[in-house]
Formats: C-alpha cells, sequence, structure tokens
C-alpha cells in the first residue's frame, strides 16, 4: 500500500544528479534530439568525459573503447566506472585505490566541461531553496545520497546551486562515503546515512530520478517514503515501490511544505435547537 506525504516526515534524503536539475540540459543545441530519451545525450557526454579520463590511469584501453566500456558499464549496471575497475583489477591494479582515483578523475573533468558547455546544469534553484529554507525553519533535516564524487562534483554543484548551505557537511554523502554499494542492489547506503542522521525509517523522505535505485530502498526499508522525479523515466502502474511520482523536485517541496502546514481548526458549529419532540 502506498503511503501518504504527511507531516511527520522530517527527514529529506535526496539523490542528486536528476533531481537537482534536469538531463534535459544535456539536450541544448544538439541536432539528433531524441525526445524519448533525455539521458541519450547525458550518457554521450558523460561517455567522451571518462574516454578523456581513462586511458591516462588504464593505458590498456583506446579512447573508443573507453567511452564504449564506459556507457556500457552505465547502462547495464547504474555505475559508469564499475567495469573499468574490474578491467583494473585484472592489470595488478588495488580495485578500492584505482576506483577513488578514477572517481576523482572523471568528476574533476566532469565539472570543467559542464561548467564550459552546460552552465545551466548550475544555475541557482532559487524556489527550491525558499522551499528547503522554510522546511528547515520548521525542524526538517535534509541530506543526500549520490553515486558522484563529495568533493570535486556534489559541492562544487550544489554550492553553485543555492542548495548546500541547506545541508549539513556531515549529511553529504557521496560513492565513497557509503562504501561504494550501488543503490540499485542495495540499501546499505541510505542505512549509512539514516544512521549518521540518527533517523527513523518512518520519518524519512527519499527522493531519486532512477526507478531502479527505488526497488532496493522500499523492499528493505518498507517506512520510508519514496519519491520519484520522472523527468525521464516516467512510473507504471506495476511500480508499486514508489510511494509519490512527481515532474520535477520542485513540485515535491511543494508538496512536502503543503504537508507541513498546519490546517486550521475547524470551529464547531452549535446543533440547532430542535423544535419538535
Amino acid at each position: 500500500m502506498k503511503q501518504a506525504l504527511t507531516a511527520e516526515r522530517d527527514i529529506v534524503i535526496f539523490d542528486c544528479d536528476g533531481v537537482f536539475y534536469s538531463w534535459r540540459h544535456y539536450a541544448k543545441g544538439a541536432s539528433d534530439t531524441v525526445p524519448s530519451d533525455p539521458m541519450h545525450h547525458a550518457k554521450r557526454f558523460c561517455a567522451e568525459v571518462k574516454a578523456d579520463v581513462v586511458p591516462l590511469l588504464l593505458p590498456v584501453l583506446t579512447r573508443d573503447e573507453a567511452a564504449i566500456l564506459g556507457k556500457r558499464s552505465y547502462e547495464e549496471t547504474g555505475d559508469g566506472l564499475r567495469y573499468f575497475v574490474e578491467l583494473a583489477t585484472q592489470h595488478g591494479f588495488d580495485a578500492n585505490e584505482f576506483r577513488e582515483q578514477l572517481h576523482i578523475a572523471y568528476h574533476q573533468l566532469q565539472f570543467k566541461r559542464i561548467t564550459e558547455s552546460y552552465p545551466e546544469v548550475l544555475a541557482p534553484c532559487l524556489e527550491s531553496g525558499q522551499h528547503m529554507q522554510a522546511l528547515a525553519s520548521g525542524g526538517v533535516n535534509f541530506g543526500v545520497l549520490s553515486q558522484s564524487c563529495r568533493d570535486n562534483w556534489l559541492k562544487p554543484l550544489l554550492g553553485s546551486k543555492n542548495i548546500l548551505n541547506h545541508i549539513k557537511p556531515e549529511h553529504l554523502f557521496g560513492f565513497k562515503e557509503f562504501g561504494w554499494n550501488e543503490k540499485s542492489i542495495n540499501a546499505k547506503g541510505l542505512g549509512i546515512i539514516m544512521d549518521v542522521m540518527e533517523a527513523d525509517p518512518s520519518r524519512v523522505v527519499f527522493v531519486e530520478d532512477t526507478k531502479k535505485n527505488l526497488y532496493p530502498v522500499k523492499a528493505e526499508y518498507p517506512d520510508v517514503l519514496t519519491v520519484h522525479i520522472n523527468d525521464w523515466h516516467m512510473p507504471t502502474p506495476e511500480d508499486d515501490y514508489i510511494d509519490v511520482a512527481v515532474d520535477t523536485t520542485l513540485d515535491y517541496m511543494r508538496l512536502h511544505r503543503a504537508a507541513r502546514v498546519p490546517q486550521p481548526a475547524v470551529k464547531a458549529q452549535p446543533r440547532p435547537m430542535s423544535l419538535t419532540l
């Protein structure tokens, strides 16, 4: 049974990419727009970044091979770097050390390219920030759980969008901070951040744009309220692990703020005196 967004929900944990900006920004100026798949251009952009970074750390791959493998890794696993890590271990690299090096280098270059080519991604979320401020003043706490890099992507991105100041540093989790646990496979990352935030699942809202990342959450923490941002991947009636579906994060913010506003009490009206026995 789907849960409703109620005033008792005072812990909100967001994904970042696709939640605080739309993937549709990557289609800007493209001549081969694919309206049915806004992720098409985002995947291509990310593949190009990987193609420029990976061969520097893993010279057994050419630029074209790195682009293809990175695209496959994201589409097949939800982790755009996993296949590179697996290949690196076959060539004697330590998996965790290589992943961290690649994770940092990839997101450093990605942020630089975003700044140059897609500045709309970095535009401030003014109204969302206002809603977050209002919710925070009413006792709501915010966290971020993202498979991106905390220091080289989340901090500069959310800072430019006027979102970072609403999130305590200890509640900002990049992929490394929750142990490289892929969200599509398990909800260990959510469990880690909920422990840090001392949050009972019945008080938590988890906001995601990727449907497959919500399924493990509902399976492991059925009391968590799951919110899906429908920007590119519409839910179906079979997606019963999604409690609330909205088009944008701003739509969600408005709903949550409305749910937290105390409703005026209805004054009881005196019953009319009966003139009959």
